[in-house]
């Protein structure tokens, strides 16, 4: 049986090279190999053999008859079965069989040889370098060449596996040769050993990609750490034994262990896509930019099928590959380019076709240059600042300190974009202008449009925040004057949002989750907020008439300048007085402390008896409510550190309510630096009470009390038309700012409304009988039109019989919505005013006290006077200068303030505001000649307000 198993391998063996040779006694083997020997007779098979005298059968080994092969055949079809399973024998028997056919040529092939001749020129000599090699390897003796091409020949794919098998292989035939001596265990040994050689290939390997990528990117940092391997790839390292593995390769080696096949050739791909790699690094300079890029190729792409694949491919090779390509700096060494590396096989990981798709991108360069070259300059900065914002960008709203402007909504919003080192603000006017230029790239294809869609939704949910906010402060909400917000439009940045409440001691709020969600929770609630003030605004007015001498605005100046003068003992601003002249002319700081403690005394007494009413109410049922709204305030108070976290939810919105109705309600309590409205109502009202002065103006003729009467004139006399009104009581002061309101278009809806309750609510001002003046209403815009008269017909349900109104309008403003609704009420104007009546009626006012400084140098010792002229440039401000030189030689200490007026419409709260800044450093008996300037222009020739007239001397 054992022979059999050696002809069956023979014969499989000779049939791996009849291409090359052919035996002629294989035929016969084979065909024997292949009989059914149960015909055929024992003595055929075997010898058989004697037996002994005493019938006992002789002990020697039976003798296959069948096969019949030579012992030199046989002995090589024993060897060739025992290592059928070598990889390398089969390799050699292959190549060695071709080469001697080769040699027999011109023979035709196969080459006929015998088995005899097979054993004696192919197998002897192909077994004899078995074990020669064997033998080399046993002692390391190999060269790197030779044992690269064992390694090939062996088949093994990089386990050991195979080539434990060939070493073994050889270790049993050496053992079978005898006369070779070995190491004992020397299998394993060099098993080990050849595995860290193969381990330091795949590093070689590894080390010449990386130093060829430090050396095309320029990086300066060492990379001696695996230098060493270099020599790996040099010819000369090929020709050295096995034995001459260093530790020093070693450990050279271990830095790259873990770097695999896929990793080189991820490593290779980057590198043969160096000119793709390149122009990225010139063109696309960070991720923002490449994020830019990306957007504004998908948007070109459109609808384009193909072009959207390709560009979604570069974008998913760049993204891969962005740690080596932004992440290493010139300075970078092996650390650092190992770290970058180890990210990119992560991405690998990730996505097995990256190096593919890279490879591609490479392919479509020509195309990607193209789709840049299209791409115009404003389209990538308006999309890489929306980026920007989107990802680091951080709004604030409201009021400016270092901002003197007029409150607006583009002086309440801004946008900072910090990154690093670098930060940039940027206005509200330049984010709508961004705004419009994404629109308009957005509206060319449905795609990329991620940062457009994140950076509107944000903005607008910030513009809605700031313009109730700017309601706010124009309503003078006291809660919200020093608030301000911050909102951060990254997605993962929490809280969302920060809100301080200056006014409440800087207690705060935050905002977590979605910043649109919660950019639209914050507007419902300021929103719900703003409603409610402008009730309880309304409410006071109604229940305190000194409150309609001021505009909400006002009312909160005067809530905290009163708070520091009477608490902190500040000196007071002249703005105060001026704003107090209509409650009590002449007030002096005693009277406001005076006022304020009676203010206090009848504030605590009526909080004592409401105590005493609530606490009977409890006795008989407990209010719930109350405690509820308890337990709000303790979460609102703000002794507590900790900032309020409110959450898109139903019950936090009902709590927020009920927290802003108890402020409401107990303001006094939680503002730390100011009045709350109610105690300055009762200032008002009890400086009110000690004013002596009472106004009694005599009636017109033509005006009707308890009536609007509405006067047409024409436009050059609508303010001689409405001085005449009030010169029928000549001794009385000139027409007041609470009696005559001069409509613009930009009076607001409240300054309409507090001037009608003045109007209203003169029977119960001390029996004041003054005459309001509504002066070109017809000025007024559209919605404020509708609220003068909504206001009007609210007001005028419930008002007495003793209201003194009367509106003046031009002629050819009679069909406008003001003076159309009050055309019922229309009365014949008087005969126009004489030139010297009116200018007698205007000196007796203007003229000074003799003791005052202005009169020794005014012409006709007038404080207000004008100098006009019919051409330009005639000497009208040397006329001037001339006077305040004689001014300031009897007063040293006078001042010379000009104000120039250049546009024919004059911007009034400028030009109040500008006075303010001018005369506020100086004290009240500073003397001042204060000169208005204007160029000549028709627009002022004629019909010019009296506030306006050109030069003044005001002490």
């Amino acid at each position: 049986m054992q022979q059999r198993h050696y002809m069956d391998t023979l014969i499989k063996m000779m049939a791996k090279i009849k291409e090359s040779i052919r035996a002629p006694e294989m035929t016969p083997i084979e065909r024997k190999h292949t009989a059914d020997l149960t015909s055929v007779s024992l003595s055929k098979l075997v010898f058989v053999q004697a037996f002994d005298a005493d019938g006992s059968p002789k002990m020697l080994p039976p003798t296959v008859l069948w096969y019949n092969p030579s012992l030199n055949v046989l002995k090589m079809a024993s060897q060739m079965h025992k290592l059928t399973n070598s990889n390398l024998i089969l390799s050699s028997w292959v190549k060695r069989s071709a080469h001697v056919a080769s040699e027999q040529r011109p023979a035709t092939a196969p080459v006929q040889m015998n088995l005899v001749r097979v054993c004696e020129d192919i197998w002897s000599p192909l077994l004899t370098e078995f074990l020669h090699l064997g033998v080399r390897i046993s002692q390391a003796d190999i060269s790197f060449k030779l044992l690269d091409q064992v390694l090939v020949d062996s088949g093994d794919q990089g386990d050991g596996g195979l080539l434990n098998t060939e070493l073994n292989l050889m270790s049993e035939a050496m053992s079978a040769a005898g006369g070779i001596n070995s190491e004992e265990g020397w299998v394993e040994l060099r098993l080990r050993q050849i595995q860290e050689y193969r381990k330091l290939l795949e590093a070689a390997a590894a080390a010449s990609t990386i130093l060829r990528i430090a050396e095309k990117m320029k990086l300066s940092g060492s990379f001696s750490a695996i230098e060493t391997l270099s020599q790996m790839e040099e010819a000369s390292f090929k020709q050295r034994l096995l034995r001459s593995l260093t530790d020093e390769l070693l450990c050279a080696g271990q830095q790259l262990s873990l770097v695999s096949k896929h990793h080189t050739s991820c490593l290779e791909e980057f590198l043969r896509s160096h000119t793709l790699i390149r122009w990225v690094q010139e063109n696309l300079r960070n991720m923002s930019d490449l994020k830019v890029y990306v957007d504004l190729a998908s948007i070109s792409a459109g609808e384009n099928d193909r072009e959207i694949d390709q560009v979604a491919c570069f974008h998913d090779a760049v993204m891969g590959y962005a740690p080596l390509l932004y992440s290493l700096s010139p300075q970078a060494g092996f650390e650092n380019f190992m770290k970058c590396a180890q990210l990119v096989w992560d991405a690998h990981c990730r996505d097995e076709k990256l190096p593919d798709k890279l490879r591609e991108s490479a392919r479509l360069l020509n195309w990607l240059k193209t789709l840049k070259e299209t791409h115009g300059s404003v389209e990538q900065s308006s999309l890489s600042l929306a980026s920007s914002i989107n990802e680091h960008g951080i709004y604030y709203i409201g009021r400016s300190e270092r901002n003197t402007e007029k409150r607006c909504l583009q002086n309440m919003v801004q946008v900072m974009v910090k990154r690093g080192r670098e930060e940039k603000s940027y206005k509200h006017e330049d984010l709508l202008e961004l705004q419009n230029k994404l629109m308009l790239m957005s509206s060319k294809g449905e795609h990329g449009r991620e940062q457009v869609t994140r950076f509107t939704e944000v903005f607008e949910g910030v513009q809605r925040v700031g313009s109730i906010f700017l309601q706010m402060q124009t309503s003078g909400n006291m809660l919200f004057w020093d608030w301000h917000a911050l909102v951060y439009c990254a997605a993962q940045q929490q809280p969302c949002i920060k809100i301080t409440f200056s006014s409440l001691g800087g207690q705060q709020m935050q905002y977590h989750g979605e910043v649109t969600q919660q950019l639209q929770q914050l507007a419902e609630m300021m929103d719900f907020c703003h409603k409610e003030w402008q009730v309880f605004i309304s409410e006071m007015r109604s229940s305190f008439s000194v409150l309609n001498y001021y505009t909400t605005e006002q009312m909160v100046y005067l809530c905290r300048w009163i708070h520091r003068v009477c608490l902190t003992q500040a000196s007071a601003p002249q703005q105060l007085w001026n704003l107090l002249v209509p409650i009590k002319s002449l007030c002096t700081l005693n009277d406001i402390r005076a006022a304020y403690s009676s203010a206090v005394s009848l504030a605590t007494m009526c909080n004592e008896l409401q105590e005493v009413s609530d606490h009977e109410e409890q006795d008989c049922k407990p209010s719930e409510r109350g405690i509820e709204e308890d337990l709000d305030l303790m979460e609102f108070s703000s002794d507590d550190e900790e900032a309020e976290k409110w959450d898109v939810v139903h019950t936090d919105m009902i709590r927020g309510k009920n927290q802003w109705e108890q402020l409401l309600r107990d303001m006094s309590k939680y503002l730390s630096d100011s009045l709350d409205i109610k105690t300055l109502a009762r200032v008002l009202s009890c400086l009110s009470e000690s004013n002596q002065l009472h106004m009694i103006r005599n009636l017109p003729k033509q005006i009707q009390e308890g009536k609007p009467n509405l006067v047409l004139c024409p436009n050059a006399e609508v303010f001689t038309t409405t001085l005449s009104f009030y010169m029928e009581s000549p001794e009385q002061p000139l027409p007041s700012a609470d009696e005559v309101l001069v409509c613009r278009e930009e009076t607001t809806p409240e300054e309409v409304e507090v001037f009608l309750r003045r109007v209203f609510n003169q029977a119960s001002s001390h029996n004041w009988q003054k005459i309001y003046t509504l002066v070109n209403p017809g000025l007024l815009g559209y919605d404020v039109s509708e609220a003068l008269v909504e206001t009007y017909e609210g007001l005028e349900r419930s008002a007495s019989s003793r209201f003194r109104l009367v509106i003046v309008s031009p002629v050819a403003h009679q069909h406008r919505c003001v003076p159309s609704y009050f055309s019922n009420n229309k009365i014949q104007a008087g005969e126009s005013i004489r030139e010297d009546v009116a200018k007698k009626y205007l000196c007796h006012h203007f003229r000074p006290n003799m003791l005052n400084p202005v009169a020794s140098i005014s012409p006709d010792q007038l404080s207000v006077w004008m100098v006009s002229s019919v051409r330009p440039a005639v000497g009208k401000s040397l006329f001037v200068d001339h006077l305040f030189e004689k001014f300031q030689q009897k007063h040293p200490r006078a001042k010379h303030i000009k104000i120039r007026l250049i546009k024919p419409c004059v911007d009034m709260d400028s030009l109040i505001k500008r006075l303010t800044e001018t005369l506020c450093p100086l004290r009240e008996q500073d003397p001042v000649l204060l000169h208005i300037r204007h160029g000549w222009s028709p627009h002022w020739s004629r019909g010019t307000p009296l506030s306006f007239i050109g030069s003044g001397v005001c002490k």
